[in-house]
């Protein structure tokens, strides 16, 4: 089969670009595969080389992505409207050349909701067939808008697309009722055995907690309500220090955070690191993992976190819910309340009965399945299913 994969950035380290990485690394292995991955010109590039070393063909082409920041304000939305609509059209304009010179093509796969490509392919040549893998809520997770609306991307959606692949229930949920003409599925990312650590750190009661929170920097992931949360553990007489790991995407945001820190002298609490591209050995330096997002389409951090063998924390809601069993793989607490994430902090730190070591040996058993190849497979099983 000719399947093109096409990405909306050239990222390895941001999480869909990932997941489809681990994907391809599967799927290249098949020799009736031959695998081309179309990637943006303009974002920066960590993945071509890993790719090219899968021997995955890839080409770059000059295109955007179709959303915006819902919170930008009007004046900023009025400005840049009229960018937009001109890198929409380039980026149709771009793509139709492209798909001039890839006519061979039998499978054109969309990696994530936020770009248009697949539904330009599919329009100049219905034999082809579109897969289109959904990884974002957008306006609950990320903040994002559809520029022309989600009605029309609902509508081009159903038109051209063949099979439609969600990575939670609670993605699928959302999406459902929009959709009606393509087959769906439900498909857990695979997960790369890296993150495997086959002896895993030791917990004793009284120490200092030092707790990891991976991602961008962004309201959506909630790094002020874990702020909030680790304040209340404190009143509790908890030592707690957490680290920051991910790059600083909204300014106000950080601004914010950093007035809390200041404002409740939590300067010795809280440790920035920025990007970390070796996350395994910054693992090894701490206990727990903390996931506070609203809206986790996945958890590809909550699996990673597990797998490295920390005890995982997660906000109620969305995908998080679906991956830790409360008290079992891990801890759950109600979404937006500081004082409950707080308590269960303060719980966590007496460690009685050994249940945080107890956890994380469940939780890294639990996520070994993840590391099997299944999304692979099952995708596989997908593509082959349109010849």
């Amino acid at each position: 089969m000719n399947v093109l994969f096409i990405f909306h950035d050239s990222n390895f380290y941001s999480g869909g670009t990932r997941s489809m990485y681990d994907v391809l690394a599967k799927l290249a292995k098949r020799d009736e595969n031959r695998l081309t991955a179309m990637l943006p010109e303009r974002s920066e590039d960590t993945i071509s080389s890993r790719l090219e070393r899968l021997g995955v063909a890839v080409i770059f082409c000059d295109y955007y992505n179709i959303s915006y920041e819902r919170n930008e304000g009007l004046f900023r939305h009025a400005a840049y409207f009229p960018i937009r609509i001109w890198n929409l059209y380039k980026t149709i304009i771009n793509t139709e050349r492209e798909a001039a010179k890839l006519e061979a093509l039998d499978v054109v796969y969309s990696n994530t909701s936020v770009i248009i490509n697949g539904v330009i392919f599919k329009r100049r040549n219905s034999r082809i067939k579109h897969i289109w893998h959904i990884r974002e809520f957008c306006e609950e997770d990320h903040k994002l808008n559809i520029i022309f609306g989600r009605r029309l991307y609902y509508r081009l959606l159903n038109k051209y697309t063949d099979d439609v692949i969600y990575i939670s229930d609670a993605l699928k949920e959302k999406y459902t009722p929009f959709i009606n003409r393509p087959e769906t599925y439900m498909i857990y990312d695979d997960v790369s055995p890296e993150y495997y650590q086959k002896i895993i750190r030791e917990y004793k009661a009284g120490t200092q907690m030092r707790i990891l929170m991976a991602g961008m920097i962004s309201e959506g992931k909630g790094q002020l309500q874990a702020l909030q949360g680790i304040l209340e553990a404190k009143k509790l007489g908890c030592d707690v220090k957490v680290f920051f790991a991910g790059r600083q995407v909204d300014k106000k945001y950080m601004k914010r955070i950093e007035t809390f820190i200041k404002d409740n002298g939590m300067e010795d609490n809280v440790s920035f690191l920025g990007l970390v591209k070796d996350m395994n050995s910054l693992r090894n330096h701490v206990d727990f993992g903390l996931v506070a997002s609203s809206s986790e389409a996945f958890g590809r951090i909550t699996i990673e976190g597990m797998l490295s063998g920390l005890c995982m924390i997660g906000a109620d809601a969305a995908g998080t819910s679906e991956l830790i069993a409360d008290g079992k793989t891990g801890r759950l607490y109600k979404y937006g309340d500081s004082v409950s994430l707080g308590r269960i902090l303060s719980e966590l730190s007496r460690n009685e009965g050994n249940i945080v070591n107890e956890m994380k040996a469940r939780g890294q058993a639990y996520a070994i399945i993840f590391t099997k190849g299944k999304c692979a497979e099952r995708i596989q099983d997908i593509i082959d299913s349109r010849r």
